[in-house]
């Protein structure tokens, strides 16, 4: 999960439910380097979270999660304390999932989804 990030990323094809070309454009990553995409798609963890127009971006060492794009897109909440983040929806107040931190990263695991 990142902060800074635009938009969400995926390093790798097999974790799209579909996708599809479009026009390339350059983007800037964290590490400084810059490359293009050329794909865009569908990233599903579970019923209440998936995720739209995911950039595919191979050259990268993570995928990342728009931490704005998230609560704009849904209407869920991102409770961070030292070592996890509690994702929960805004208007029940049910736990999505939990995020817990590696090496000072939010790592997000599909198998700690309720």
């Amino acid at each position: 999960m990142d902060l800074g990030a635009t938009d969400h990323v995926c390093v790798s094809l097999s974790n799209f439910i579909s996708y599809k070309p479009i026009k390339l454009v350059p983007i800037n990553l964290p590490n400084g380097h810059h490359v293009l995409y050329e794909y865009s798609s569908t990233v599903v963890f579970n019923k209440k979270i998936y995720l739209s127009n995911v950039l595919y971006v191979p050259n990268f060492a993570f995928n990342l999660i728009s931490i704005s794009k998230i609560t704009t897109d849904f209407d869920y909440k991102l409770i961070f304390s030292l070592n996890k983040c509690d994702i929960q929806d805004n208007v029940t107040n049910e736990r999505i999932g939990t995020v817990k931190t590696t090496d000072d990263l939010y790592i997000l695991d599909s198998t700690i989804f309720l």
